[in-house]
């Protein structure tokens, strides 16, 4: 079984050229194309593997994060809960020795968030972050 990404790229591409005049659409035609080929890579796993159940992802989730974002008497603004987030993930894969020192090393937090990576994955290099969708 093949991708759908060829044959989607070039459907969406050939109504992108037929969008005449209509500037809107043209422009989120351009912005869907845009995500679909920076998201290739999920669409054509989706299609090799099929859709997996999320269950196990949400008790993960609740556990490491939505018992702590909702416990009794607390609220938060999403740049706070992002934090939270973060430093969650880091306990969670292993990295948070490596995050503190690269914040010691570092005098920007930015930089040592950039090297830990804040919702992310690092690439088997440990140099690139992959971004999880949520940023």
């Amino acid at each position: 079984m093949g991708t759908p990404y060829p044959r989607l790229i070039a459907d969406l591409t050939e109504l992108w050229a037929t969008s005449g005049d209509d500037a809107e659409r043209h422009r989120l035609l351009g912005e869907l194309i845009t995500y679909v080929d920076a998201n290739r890579e999920g669409i054509e796993n989706y299609v090799r593997y099929g859709a997996q159940g999320s269950g196990a992802i949400e008790k993960t989730m609740d556990v490491a994060v939505g018992r702590r974002l909702k416990a009794k008497g607390t609220s938060w603004f999403r740049p706070g809960a992002h934090r939270l987030l973060s430093l969650r993930i880091l306990k969670q894969d292993r990295t948070w020795d490596r995050y503190w020192q690269a914040r010691r090393s570092r005098t920007s937090l930015l930089a040592a968030l950039e090297t830990a990576h804040p919702c992310g994955t690092l690439d088997a290099t440990g140099s690139h972050v992959i971004v999880s969708a949520g940023q």
